[in-house]
């Protein structure tokens, strides 16, 4: 099994900077390790990079519109970068809600009108802690169900292993022996740069796919040269 320490190396090799078989030194690859996870922090900005969207169910309640949403708080889970789709669900009906900005939020004239069913719903995206706002405010339990993009992971150590869907290590590969670069003041190869490029292309190509149909409609077509969707 590949740990991130092999991925480390291998970006070293294809810099260069080690040949086969020979190790990294301990501060090395603990810089290795430091690019690594701040090029994941990095990736998890660009949403043709997340992979899956994860799907997770809160409960609102009564009179209250505000919902702080980060671990330990109130929607107790990792805090979300964008929030795709909401619906709330009661008795088993299930009604959709608009997605909207602070501004539009803001732009309500009356905040404190009660529903069975908010329509409208506002992630400000603050950090570390997020709120999700709602409305109307609803008047009883419900559930909201949430569709939303996470940060993607950072290792947890040089020996972790890598469990990534296929294409992944060695797009981190590739892309992570360019960020490593200017600590060994080297240029890397016209073949790495076009490496880098095309198997990072390849993981948007993917997730463009699996994106819904309105999704795509809105998002055109990923340009592997350009690094823009058309």
């Amino acid at each position: 099994m590949t740990t991130v320490r092999d991925l480390i190396t291998g970006a070293a090799r294809l810099l260069g900077v080690i040949q086969k078989g020979e190790a990294l030194a301990a501060d090395e690859a603990a810089d290795g390790f430091s690019a690594l996870n701040d090029m994941l922090g990095t990736w998890s900005n660009e949403s043709l990079l997340i992979f899956s969207r994860t799907v997770e169910e809160f409960t609102l309640q009564p009179n209250v519109a505000a919902y702080p949403i980060g671990p330990g708080l109130t929607f107790d889970t990792v805090r979300p970068t964008v929030i795709h789709e909401a619906y709330v669900r009661y008795q088993g009906f299930d009604q959709e809600l608009w997605i909207i900005s602070d501004e539009e939020y803001n732009g309500i004239y009356d905040k404190s009108t009660p529903s069975i069913y908010p329509t409208r719903l506002s992630f400000d995206n603050a950090y570390p802690v997020g709120t999700i706002r709602v409305n109307p405010v609803p008047d009883r339990a419900s559930t909201l169900i949430l569709s939303s993009e996470k940060p993607i992971t950072e290792f947890a150590s040089l020996d972790s292993e890598i469990l990534l869907p296929p294409g992944w290590a060695r797009a981190l590969r590739y892309n992570l022996a360019i960020e490593m670069a200017p600590e060994y003041d080297v240029m890397p190869s016209q073949l790495v740069l076009l490496g880098a490029q095309n198997a990072k292309g390849q993981l948007k190509i993917t997730a463009l796919r699996s994106q819904p149909e309105t999704v795509k409609q809105r998002s055109g077509r990923y340009n592997i040269y350009t690094d823009q969707v058309e």
